[in-house]
C-alpha cells in the first residue's frame, strides 16, 4: 500500500483507508472550530480566529482563508467605527486606508469615505448656516429691539403729545366757554348800544329839525326886521312931512302901533337876544300911542320923533345883525347837527354791524367749544391707543426674544 501525503488530501479512488480515516479525523477536528468562530461572527465577536493550523492543502488553505476573510473584515468595521467616531464630533479628515483592500471591501471603504466627506461638507455648510441663522437672529434682534426701542419712544412721545393735546384743548374749551359767555354779554349791551344810538340818532335828527326850523324863523325875522327898518327909515323920511296932514300922523302911528306890536312879538320868539328889540318896540308903542293922543302936539314931538325913529333905526339894524348872526349860527349849527346825524348813524349802523359779527364770533366760539371738545375725545382715545400699542410693543420685544432663545437653542 502507499501511502498519501499529509498536505495532500485523499481521493476515494486511493484505496488507503488510513490516509482516509487521517483525512476524515482532521475535518472533523476543524469543522467544529470554523462552526464555532463563525458562530461568534454572527453574534457580533470578530475576535476569534483559528489558530495552530497544522493542516496543509484544501484545509489548510480554507482554513487561512476564514482568518484572512476575518481579519479584512474587523480591520473594516474597526476603519469604519473610527471614521464614523470621529464624524461623530464634526471631524471629518478621518478616512479608511484603501490598502489591501479588493472588491466589495474596496468599494465598501470607498463609500464611506464619500460619505464622510459629504457628511464634512454638509456639515461645514451646517456650521455655516448656523453660523449665519445666529447672525441673522442677531441681526434680527438688533432690528427688533431697535424697532421696539423707537416704537416705544414715538408710543411715549404720543402719549405725551396726547397727553399735552388733551390739556390744551380742555383748556381751549373752558377758555372758549368763558368766551361764549362774555360774547354773548357783548352782544346783548352792543344790542343795547345800538338801540341807544338809533335813540340817539332821531333825537339829534328831531334837534336838527327844530334847529332847522328855528333858522328858518330866524331867517324869516331878519327879513321882517329888514323890512321892518325899512318901514321905519321910511317913517323918518316922513316925519319931517307929519305937520302937512294931520291924518297921514294918525295914519303912520296906527301903522307904528302895529309894527310895534308885531316887533314884540317877534322879540319874544327871538328869546333873550330880542329883548333890547322889545324895549325899542315898546317904545315905539308907546310913541304911537302918545301921537295918536297928541295929535294936536304934532310940531313939539317932531324932533321927539325923529330922534326915536334914528333910534329904531339904529336898534332895527343892531337886532337885524343880531338876528342874521343868530341865522348864521343856526345854520352852522344845523350843519353840525347834520354832520352829528350822519356820524351817529354810521356809529348806529357800525354798532348794529359789531352786534351781528358778536352774535357771529359767539356762535363761531360756541363750534370751537364743540370741536375743542371733541379734540379732547380724540386725545383721549389717541392716548388709549397709544397705551395699547405701548403694550403691544412690550408683547413684541417678550415674543422675540423667546422665538429667538428657541431659535438659538435648536
Amino acid at each position: 500500500m502507499s501511502s498519501s501525503s499529509p498536505s495532500e488530501p485523499a481521493h476515494a479512488g486511493d484505496a488507503n483507508p488510513a490516509a482516509l480515516r487521517a483525512e476524515l479525523e482532521r475535518y472533523r477536528h476543524w469543522i467544529p472550530q470554523i462552526a464555532a468562530v463563525c458562530r461568534a461572527v454572527a453574534e457580533g465577536n470578530l475576535e476569534p480566529r483559528l489558530t495552530r493550523i497544522d493542516v496543509d492543502g484544501e484545509l489548510g488553505e480554507l482554513l487561512h482563508s476564514l482568518n484572512h476573510m476575518l481579519d479584512l473584515t474587523d480591520a473594516l468595521l474597526r476603519e469604519a467605527s473610527a471614521t464614523m467616531a470621529y464624524a461623530s464630533r464634526d471631524r471629518y479628515f478621518r478616512h479608511i486606508l484603501p490598502a489591501g483592500l479588493r472588491g466589495t471591501y474596496l468599494r465598501t471603504a470607498q463609500l464611506i469615505n464619500d460619505a464622510t466627506d459629504e457628511m464634512g461638507r454638509k456639515s461645514a455648510a451646517l456650521v455655516g448656516a448656523e453660523r449665519r441663522r445666529g447672525e441673522l437672529a442677531t441681526a434680527f434682534e438688533h432690528s427688533v429691539h431697535g424697532v421696539v426701542q423707537t416704537l416705544s419712544a414715538a408710543v411715549t412721545e404720543l402719549q405725551a403729545t396726547a397727553e399735552s393735546l388733551k390739556g390744551i384743548a380742555d383748556h381751549t374749551a373752558q377758555k372758549a366757554a368763558a368766551a361764549v359767555v362774555v360774547s354773548d354779554r357783548s352782544s346783548v349791551d352792543m344790542a343795547r348800544a345800538a338801540d341807544a344810538t338809533e335813540a340817539l340818532t332821531v333825537s339829534i335828527r328831531g334837534t336838527g329839525n327844530r334847529i332847522a326850523e328855528s333858522s328858518a324863523l330866524a331867517h324869516t325875522t331878519a327879513q321882517d326886521v329888514e323890512r321892518a327898518g325899512s318901514i321905519v327909515q321910511e317913517l323918518a323920511e316922513c316925519s319931517g312931512s307929519i305937520g302937512r296932514v294931520s291924518g297921514l300922523i294918525q295914519k303912520i302911528a296906527g301903522q307904528t302901533r302895529l309894527l310895534a306890536l308885531n316887533a314884540t312879538i317877534e322879540a319874544v320868539r327871538a328869546g333873550a337876544a330880542g329883548r333890547g328889540f322889545a324895549v325899542v318896540a315898546s317904545e315905539v308903542k308907546a310913541l304911537s300911542n302918545q301921537t295918536q293922543e297928541a295929535t294936536g302936539d304934532i310940531g313939539n314931538q317932531i324932533s321927539r320923533i325923529q330922534v326915536a325913529t334914528d333910534e329904531v333905526v339904529r336898534a332895527i339894524r343892531r337886532v337885524a345883525g343880531t338876528i342874521n348872526e343868530m341865522d348864521r349860527h343856526a345854520a352852522s349849527i344845523a350843519e353840525t347837527v347834520r354832520e352829528q346825524t350822519e356820524v351817529t348813524h354810521t356809529i348806529g349802523v357800525s354798532v348794529s354791524a359789531a352786534a351781528d359779527s358778536s352774535r357771529t364770533v359767539s356762535g363761531n366760539v360756541s363750534e370751537m367749544v364743540q370741536a375743542a371738545e371733541a379734540t379732547s375725545g380724540a386725545a383721549d382715545e389717541l392716548l388709549h391707543a397709544a397705551r395699547g400699542l405701548s403694550q403691544l410693543a412690550e408683547t413684541l420685544a417678550v415674543e422675540v426674544d423667546g422665538f429667538l432663545r428657541q431659535m438659538r437653542h435648536d
